[in-house]
């Protein structure tokens, strides 16, 4: 464990594990029982996954990191499958400790992931970011890179990052191989909001390496740091931006 890290985590307060990890039942899916009674359009619902939850507890039971981590990528497959069953659109696994824990996700987080989604029909998204916006500082490393390509190593379909707060270049994209892209486009630790041109050009230069068919955008994570106003003018011109970019290749 890097001492980066170990700072980060030394009062937080965690779970215990002190004996073999189960699944009791579904926990997210009254959640979207009760969106789907509010909607026709799509629903994607997240999750924890199972190397981010595993390097938040504190292990008193399995012999390692590893252990716990696939046997949590078990357990969080029973309640992917439960989503998957009631018909959700897409399912997202939240994984930010790829990234702060690479010594981990080299060594098993391809495989707990693919654990996670056995027997999930319905699309696969790990996301995989720098932290929430309100983290400061940050800059665009190579160890991200490295990460995200282990990520399009496993089962998932799509892969959604962090692009715009850090500053990435669209060469990282080359690290995600033939999945889909779902690209960060806006920085969330800014008040500004982001240009539609801004949003189109970085939109232009992710086409130069992930084709049109294989891109999305999302605004990253962690809106609920914006100001209602601000979120609604950034998430605005990122619909805007999209328009412009279909309209101009026609679809």
């Amino acid at each position: 464990m890097d001492e980066v890290f170990r700072e980060r985590v030394h009062d937080a307060w965690v779970p215990r594990v002190v004996g073999e990890i189960g699944w009791p039942g579904p926990m997210a899916l009254t959640d979207l029982q009760f969106l789907r009674s509010h909607t026709e359009h799509s629903i994607k619902m997240t999750v924890i996954g199972p190397l981010t939850a595993a390097c938040r507890m504190s292990n008193e039971y399995y012999q390692d990191e590893e252990a716990l981590g696939l046997a949590l990528a078990k357990a969080i497959n029973q309640e992917l499958r439960s989503l998957d069953q009631e018909g959700v659109d897409i399912i997202q696994l939240d994984e930010p400790d790829f990234h702060f824990r690479p010594d981990q996700a080299t060594k098993w987080g391809a495989r707990a992931l693919d654990i996670a989604f056995d027997g999930i029909s319905t699309t696969k998204v790990v996301h995989c970011c720098y932290g929430y916006a309100t983290v400061g500082g940050k800059r665009a490393d190579s160890i991200y890179g490295e990460i995200l390509a282990e990520i399009a190593r496993s089962k998932a379909d799509q892969i959604s990052i962090e692009y715009e707060q850090p500053r990435h270049t669209a060469e990282i994209l080359e690290k995600l191989g033939h999945s889909s892209v779902i690209l960060g486009v806006l920085d969330l630790g800014s008040k500004e909001i982001e240009s539609v041109e801004h949003i189109t050009h970085r939109i232009h230069e992710a086409l130069e390496v992930v084709p049109l068919d294989r891109l999305h955008l999302a605004p990253d994570c962690g809106m609920w740091f914006v100001p209602r106003d601000i979120a609604f003018g950034k998430i605005r011109n990122m619909a805007l931006a999209a328009d412009q970019v279909r309209s101009k290749f026609g679809v």
